[in-house]
C-alpha cells in the first residue's frame, strides 16, 4: 500500500512541475533518489498520561525461585545374558623360523667344465649370397639336325583317306538319351499293378 501512496505521488509531482528542458541520465537518477529518500514528515510520540497507575512488579523479581536440582536417577538396566565360563586356550605356534638362530646353510655350487666355445662356418653377413646352381653344362653338343624331318616325309607319303559322300548320321552328343539304360533296369518277371491306392503316402525325407 505504501508502495502505490508513493507511486501515486510522483506522478502528481511529475504533472505538477513544469515543462523544464531535458536532463541527462544522472541527473534523473539523483531527482529520483532525492524524491525517495527525502523524509515524509516528523511522528510525534503521543502525549503521556497526567497521572499513570501504579503497576506492581512481578513477583518472580521480588522473590526469585530456585530452580529444582536436575534427577540423577538413571534408567533400569536390561538385563544381561549369563556369562560364559572363559577358559584358558592353547598358545599359537610361532612362526616357522622365529626361534632358529642358525645360519641357513646355501646350497652347493655346481661347477660345469669349461672348454672353447664351437663355432661353425658361415657366410658373412656383409657377403652375397652365392647364385643357385640351375643347370650343368653337357659333355656331348646336341644335334643340330632337324627331328621332324623324317616324319614330315613319312606323313606326305601316307596314304589320303577318300572324301565322305554321305551325310553324318546323327549322334547325341550334346542331348541325352532318357531311355537310354532301360533294358538295363528292366525286371524279368514285371509286378502287376495294383488298382487300389496306397492307404497312406509317407512323404520322402532329405
Amino acid at each position: 500500500m505504501t508502495r502505490i501512496l508513493m507511486m501515486v505521488c510522483c506522478v502528481v509531482l511529475v504533472q505538477a512541475l513544469p515543462a523544464q528542458a531535458p536532463q541527462s541520465a544522472r541527473e534523473k537518477v539523483e531527482q529520483r533518489l532525492a524524491d525517495l529518500l527525502a523524509p515524509r514528515g516528523v511522528v510525534e510520540a503521543p502525549p503521556a498520561a497526567p497521572n499513570p497507575p501504579p503497576r506492581k512488579p512481578s513477583p518472580a523479581l521480588d522473590q526469585p525461585e530456585v530452580p529444582l536440582a536436575s534427577a540423577t536417577i538413571l534408567p533400569p538396566a536390561p538385563p544381561k545374558p549369563e556369562a560364559k565360563l572363559v577358559l584358558p586356550r592353547m598358545l599359537p605356534e610361532d612362526t616357522p623360523f622365529v626361534r632358529t638362530f642358525n645360519e641357513p646353510a646355501p646350497p652347493e655350487t655346481v661347477s660345469l667344465p669349461v672348454q672353447p666355445l664351437i663355432r661353425l662356418w658361415s657366410w658373412h653377413v656383409n657377403d652375397p649370397l652365392p647364385l643357385p646352381i640351375l643347370a650343368t653344362a653337357v659333355r656331348d653338343r646336341a644335334s643340330l639336325a632337324d627331328p621332324s624331318l623324317d616324319a614330315s616325309i613319312a606323313a606326305a607319303k601316307a596314304k589320303i583317306e577318300p572324301v565322305r559322300k554321305q551325310p553324318v548320321p546323327f549322334q547325341a552328343a550334346n542331348l541325352p538319351d532318357p531311355f537310354e539304360h532301360a533294358n538295363t533296369i528292366r525286371l524279368r518277371n514285371p509286378l502287376d499293378e495294383n488298382p487300389a491306392p496306397p492307404l497312406s503316402v509317407n512323404p520322402l525325407t532329405r
